[in-house]
């Protein structure tokens, strides 16, 4: 699968970046969430995107093999997306080849 993500963890109204060496795990526990389980990842390419009165937002162009493990709630998440941000694009899952 692809998907374009913002990575970023919230705690008491604040966001923060999700590092390099956490996007693994942070991945692994969205799609957690929402009816996978992560098997790989085979690309990470980071980049940032212009959003709204000149906000920048860190983005992550991801392609990953991920498994079902809950058909409903894995169903709503492939036609809703994860993740924040959806309204700019992030968060929808492309399957790939």
């Amino acid at each position: 699968m692809r998907s374009l993500l913002a990575p970023v963890m919230r705690r008491e109204h604040r966001e923060r970046v999700v590092k390099p060496r956490e996007f693994r795990g942070w991945l692994a526990s969205l799609l957690e969430r929402h009816g996978w389980v992560l098997r790989s990842i085979e690309k990470v390419e980071s980049m940032e995107m212009t959003i709204r009165h000149g906000r920048r937002l860190t983005v992550v162009d991801t392609v990953f093999t991920a498994q079902v493990v809950d058909r409903e709630n894995a169903d709503q998440s492939y036609r809703s997306g994860i993740g924040r941000y959806k309204a700019f694009g992030c968060g929808m899952l492309i399957p790939q080849g």
